[in-house]
This record gives C-alpha cells, sequence and structure tokens, in this order.
C-alpha cells in the first residue's frame, strides 16, 4: 500500500509542476492509478515468482527492496512515456499567410 501512494504521489507531483495545460494535467491524474497498479502488479508477479520457483531469498530484504526501487524507476519512466504522448497527441498549425503557403506548397510537391 505504500508503495502504491509512492507512484500515486510520483504521478501527481510530475501533473502538478510540468508546465501543460489543464487538459494534459487531468489526463495525467486519470493515468496514476492504472500505472500504480500495473506497476504494484508487476513487483507482485515478480515477488511470487522468486518465492515459487526456490528464490524466496530474493523475495523478501534487500533484493525486495531493489525490486521496488527499480519498478518505482519503471513507474517514472511510464509517467514521462504519458507526458512526451500528450505533447506529441496534436499536431501545432503555423498561423498566418505564410502558414497557408507553406501548406499548399507541400500539397503540390
Amino acid at each position: 500500500m505504500r508503495s502504491l501512494m509512492a507512484f500515486v504521489a510520483l504521478g501527481l507531483a510530475m501533473a502538478y509542476f510540468a508546465p501543460r495545460p489543464a487538459w494534459h494535467r487531468v489526463a495525467m491524474a486519470v493515468l496514476v492509478v492504472p500505472v500504480a497498479l500495473f506497476c504494484n502488479i508487476l513487483r507482485v508477479v515478480i515477488t511470487g515468482g522468486f518465492q515459487m520457483y526456490g528464490h524466496p531469498n530474493l523475495a523478501a530484504g534487500t533484493p525486495h527492496t531493489i525490486l521496488g526501487l527499480f519498478l518505482f524507476g519503471l513507474g517514472f519512466v511510464i509517467y514521462l512515456g504519458v507526458l512526451w504522448v500528450l505533447d506529441h497527441l496534436f499536431l501545432e498549425e503555423p498561423d498566418g499567410p505564410e502558414g497557408s503557403e507553406a501548406l499548399q506548397a507541400g500539397e503540390s510537391a
């Protein structure tokens, strides 16, 4: 439960502190819970696999903590990927007559 709260805090902090439009922040806030659940489910599955396949020493203590830190980093990378997708979701069209001339020249070529 603590790691779930840490993932949520990380995602909401990234949404809050990134200079973005409000709808980007709302989208990021909505995606916080699925990303946090995905990373925690992955952590439980990996830990269970260690326990099941004869490596209980990797399922507890320092290796378990390192796995948590690794998956926290994975969550950070996923959040960065979401922000990248939001940045590249729409193409900006140039304003003014020079933009329309460039667009027409591109269409005829």
